[in-house]
């Protein structure tokens, strides 16, 4: 597994990502003609929400796909709807998009792209985007240009370090300490 792979790994255990609850319909003795038309699951419900630019129900779609929560795993269709939230400036779609763009998740491989991502998110608070680009920086986890420059200078480690102790990672403040 790679250093990224297992980072996200950690991510997932410790809570980061959410499950979504399933649908849960009441049974009633009235025939089925009375009855109003089918509840919508929360999938249904999500699409909807997101489909009218609401980047958090985007977020929460994208994470049921990811991981088959609900629904059928879809990864291509995870990294659309978490690219769709970062657009939409939801920091934490910018995290997943960016994390789905480098290890190449659901979309073709494009470290460039994860990294325009993972910067975004990271300014918009999600610590764990700062974080992963901490590492980056560090040199933790490889993520280069085609000729094989690096594209985050080791230089700003200590920036996104700070930025992610800020947003309150508390992994990142232990890193400042040293």
């Amino acid at each position: 597994m790679s250093k990224l792979g297992a980072y996200l790994f950690l991510l997932a255990a410790a809570g980061v990502v959410g499950a979504c609850a399933g649908n849960q319909t009441s049974q009633t003795n009235e025939p089925a003609a009375s009855q109003a038309q089918p509840q919508q699951g929360p999938a249904d419900t999500l699409g909807s929400a997101c489909d009218k630019g609401d980047g958090a129900s985007c977020v929460k779609l994208a994470i049921m796909f990811k991981d088959g929560a609900g629904v059928a795993k879809d990864p291509e269709r995870s990294a659309a709807l978490f690219s769709r939230a970062c657009d939409a400036a939801v920091a934490e779609g910018c995290f997943y998009a960016g994390a789905q763009n480098l290890m190449g998740q659901g979309v073709a491989k494009d470290p460039a792209r994860g990294v325009l991502q993972l910067t975004v998110g990271c300014k918009g608070g999600n610590a764990d985007a700062c974080f992963l680009m901490a590492t980056i920086a560090e040199g933790l986890i490889q993520v280069t240009d085609a000729s094989g420059s690096p594209l985050v200078p080791k230089s700003q480690a200590k920036t996104f370090f700070k930025l992610a102790c800020d947003a309150g990672n508390t992994e990142a403040c232990n890193r400042l300490k040293d």
